[in-house]
């Protein structure tokens, strides 16, 4: 794993750091199919010290830092999951952790195994895909189009 940017804090900690170019929004990390999945990736690696993850948004109308940290950091943009609603339901940074190892892992696997199923995320995944030409979507579409007939 490459990271952008790790930051070591005034605690020894450190805040890992990816960089978007585009217009981006703080995704949410409890899915069991994690979006954007590269900071808790990098942050499951090096858990033991891991105080938070953020994106640095480097746009030509924005920049800001968004991200989730164990406990409140103290930099704009980045908020302890302890104040945010959707991270309530796994207690604390450990169990994020975990569930981000456990979700991983099993994505993990299932690639090993070989399981490419054609399942996008949502509608923007094959919106912004760059390999269009190779992709089954269509395939898939019209195959559950003759299934339901």
């Amino acid at each position: 794993l490459r990271i952008a940017r790790i930051d070591r804090l005034s605690d020894d900690t450190l805040l890992l750091i990816d960089y978007k170019t585009g217009k981006t929004s703080l995704p949410k990390w409890t899915d069991e199919r994690l979006p954007m999945p590269q900071l808790p990736a990098y942050a499951i690696s090096k858990a033991h010290s891991v105080a938070g993850i953020c994106f640095m948004v480097l746009h030509p109308t924005e920049t800001k830092i968004l991200g989730i940290s164990n406990d409140d950091l103290t930099i704009r943009g980045i908020k302890s999951i302890t104040k945010i609603n959707a991270y309530n339901a796994l207690g604390n940074w450990k169990q994020l952790n975990d569930h981000w190892l456990k979700t991983l892992d099993s994505l993990a696997i299932t690639i090993k195994n070989g399981h490419a199923h054609i399942n996008p995320r949502d509608t923007n995944t094959c919106r912004y895909c760059d390999i269009k030409p190779f992709c089954r979507i269509t395939q898939q579409t019209n195959i559950d189009t003759l299934d339901s007939e």
